[in-house]
């Protein structure tokens, strides 16, 4: 009886695997009846402050001591993570009374969805070269906002959205309140115009842009004026453009960073920028946007979040309240351009790689199969089905085009070889591939019998690549580039505490490239995984920025 169970539910089990192989390529193909982009979930989130159309100072330290998951983020185009730190961008606002930032315009222009568009597409600007554009797919959680974040400069959203609204700052909204997941992808020009631009923009103002974007809380303390003056007269800017790196840079270099410390009293920006210099991320903001409009530099503050954790195994971004942040806008009226500036120390933009450490490895791996079953099954629509459909045309390309090549490299060796053999011989013919059979067949014929011996002696071929492959990681070092990238730092005065972690020592620096390195180097050392072509590339020109004097 317990055979004949035991053949019943093997062949129960054989039964599923069949239904399961013959199902999921019916499901992939299958079209979607449903919206698609937003798929129903529970214990929609409370509590997440900033993104309304006003923010009082010191709301966002509350906001970045929890660690709970806002929303993940793919950036499909990688030309904007190999040459920037993105921010995912919320809401712009405008006025300042000495403690609270508002919107002072209510406006919004509405985006229907062009239903004879198959990507459900909705546009708000454009650009000069396609190839610039960054793709962003947004996983986004229950939040009790109707914002969509997206990187600056978002020309166009793509989603099953019953609308898009787009506010006189920037901002980009949806239905109210979408107690839901959801799902789209944002479209950024993140390249940004030429700084020769930037500096040469001496452009007039209009009268309601000066209304707007230089207006100053009444009774404002004149030592901020005066702090702003003395810095840019003192440094010789004699642009906008530099004027703003000097103050984005005062900020950096003499501020710490806490969550705890904030300006208090009757003017608290004050208090921050003279007693305390120490706070979170909406007082740098704050403080540079004002010093900026004091020297009639139009200017206003962006609220948002930071990148977010990279995990390397699902390939997004997790972005968390912890990961809010504040930043600065200064318009070129000339360029016609909002450039970003962002005067938080290092300290308060933390960036790192998910997965390191026992734990650490099996959250990025739960991560990751958490995201598979959220894109392919719950939020799992037509358009993914074009883009899965369009990713196994490009690999399958891919993969004929390296075979056509390898076999091109294979003919034109064998030709320069058969040539060589013909020349030496005196033979005057052309070469020709039949005359490499013989040699084929007796080489065929000899690895066979080795394959052969090798077997019937207990030799096994996987325990000989094994090997293989940890003696070449012995001969080299999977983390040189980091070790040569701190001895570059060094060699500027720049050591590593021994207490201090790799992450630790990049966030006290002022340079981008570090913290991208360290990413990296995490990623190899702790992530056992090796670095693309492309990715060594990308390391090699952040280590020559390092190393140059």
């Amino acid at each position: 009886p317990w055979g004949e169970a035991r053949r019943l539910a093997a062949a129960a089990l054989c039964l599923l695997a069949l239904v399961f192989v013959l199902a999921m390529p019916i499901f992939f193909v299958t079209p979607r009846l449903g919206r698609g982009a937003l798929a129903r979930a529970e214990g929609g989130l409370t509590g997440l402050v900033g993104f309304s159309d006003e923010v009082s100072l010191g709301e966002y330290g509350r906001l970045q001591q929890s660690s709970r998951i806002v929303m993940r983020v793919r950036v499909e185009d990688p030309y904007a993570t190999r040459n920037q730190y993105l921010r995912w961008r919320g809401v712009g606002l405008d006025r300042f009374d000495g403690r609270t930032w508002r919107k002072s315009s209510r406006e919004k222009i509405f985006k229907s969805r062009d239903k004879t568009s198959p990507r459900d597409f909705f546009g708000f600007g454009t650009t000069e070269d396609a190839g610039r554009l960054t793709t962003q797919t947004f996983f986004v959680e229950p939040v009790d906002t109707p914002v969509l974040f997206a990187a600056h400069r978002a020309v166009g959203i793509s989603g099953a959205l019953p609308y898009v609204g787009q506010d006189a700052e920037g901002g980009l909204t949806t239905r109210e309140h979408p107690r839901e997941r959801i799902t789209y992808r944002a479209f950024s020009d993140t390249a940004g115009p030429p700084l020769e631009s930037l500096r040469r923009d001496a452009g007039q103002y209009s009268r309601e842009d000066a209304a707007r974007y230089l207006q100053l809380p009444e009774n404002l303390d004149p030592r901020i004026p005066e702090l702003a003056r003395g810095l840019i007269v003192g440094t010789g800017a004699d642009n906008n453009y530099d004027a703003a790196h000097v103050i984005e840079d005062y900020f950096r270099q003499n501020f710490k960073y806490s969550l705890e410390v904030r300006g208090e009293g009757a003017d608290p920006l004050a208090d921050f920028m003279f007693r305390v210099r120490a706070g979170h991320c909406e007082y740098y903001s704050t403080a540079m946007a004002v010093m900026l409009r004091s020297q009639n530099i139009a200017a206003r503050v962006v609220n948002g979040f930071q990148m977010g954790e990279y995990n390397d195994a699902a390939d997004v971004f997790t972005v968390r309240q912890s990961d809010a942040h504040s930043w600065v806008e200064v318009y070129f009226p000339e360029t016609g351009a909002w450039v970003a500036f962002d005067p938080t120390p290092v300290a308060g933009r933390p960036f790192g790689v998910n997965g390191q450490g026992p734990r650490g490895l099996m959250g990025k791996y739960a991560e990751a199969l958490e995201m598979f079953w959220i894109q392919y099954v719950v939020d799992y629509d037509r358009q993914e089905q074009q883009q899965l459909a369009t990713r196994f045309r490009d690999r399958a390309g891919d993969l004929q085009r390296g075979g056509f090549r390898f076999l091109e490299g294979v003919i034109a060796t064998a030709s320069g070889w058969w040539a060589g053999i013909t020349a030496a011989g005196g033979v005057v013919a052309r070469p020709s591939f039949l005359g490499l059979a013989p040699y084929a067949l007796f080489a065929g014929a000899g690895g066979l019998a080795l394959v052969l011996v090798a077997r019937r002696r207990g030799f096994s071929f996987r325990a000989l690549a094994k090997s293989l492959r940890g003696a070449g990681k012995g001969r080299q070092s999977p983390v040189a580039f980091y070790e040569r990238m701190t001895r570059a730092l060094a060699a500027r005065g720049a050591r590593r505490a021994p207490d201090q972690t790799p992450l630790e020592f990049a966030s006290t620096l002022d340079a981008p490239e570090a913290l991208l390195i360290t990413r990296a180097y995490n990623r190899v050392r702790f992530g056992a995984r090796e670095l693309s072509p492309s990715e060594t590339a990308r390391v090699e020109e952040w280590l020559q920025k390092i190393e140059k004097p």
